[in-house]
């Protein structure tokens, strides 16, 4: 069995992508209405 870089699984390699851009869109989401809310007094 081969670990990490060696083993190349373009499908995981595909949903791994697809979850850290969907988590980086809800950061920057929660983030922006967090600022309005804040930033609104």
């Amino acid at each position: 069995m081969t670990y990490g870089s060696l083993r190349f699984d373009t499908s995981v390699m595909v949903v791994t992508v697809a979850v850290l851009v969907v988590l980086v869109q809800l950061a920057q989401l929660l983030g922006n209405l967090l600022a309005r809310k804040v930033l609104r007094r």
